[in-house]
């Protein structure tokens, strides 16, 4: 399982925190981002945006890593035991915030979906998409 490099903690002016249901620490949370009026946080992906911009793979790919598999019957997006749900707005489809797509970079990390390298991009992008929603502060980079 990749590890994520103090250098992006430094380089982002963010703290990784530990989330008291797995132990495990991320960098983002939904609360640090503004809110649409129907409570969703921004920015928000939809399938396909969130497949194409982070993954780089289509939305069928996507999908199917929540399908059960052979060896993962829970599909691959399960992180330390815990199956990671897709958000859904109100009209019913699914959509991830940044936080998720997080989570989800870990999930894939940990199946073998994906490798270091591309594990290390994601991150990278994560976090930069939040700099542009500035989450972080610009003062501290």
């Amino acid at each position: 399982m990749p590890t994520i490099t103090p250098s992006l903690s430094e380089r982002f002016g963010v703290e990784l925190q530990e989330d008291p249901a797995t132990g495990r620490k991320f960098f983002l949370w939904d609360d640090m981002f503004q809110m649409t009026p129907q409570g969703m946080p921004l920015p928000n992906f939809s399938v396909q945006e969130a497949a194409k911009s982070f993954f780089a793979r289509s939305s069928d790919w996507l999908r199917w890593r929540y399908r059960e598999a052979k060896e993962f019957p829970d599909g691959y997006f399960v992180l330390d035991g815990v199956v990671l749900e897709p958000k859904r707005n109100p009209k019913g489809q699914r959509y991830y915030t940044l936080a998720d797509i997080e989570r989800m970079a870990h999930a894939l990390a940990q199946t073998g979906a994906i490798d270091g390298e591309m594990f290390a991009n994601i991150m990278e992008t994560v976090l930069n998409v939040a700099r542009l929603y500035e989450v972080f502060d610009r003062s501290e980079e």
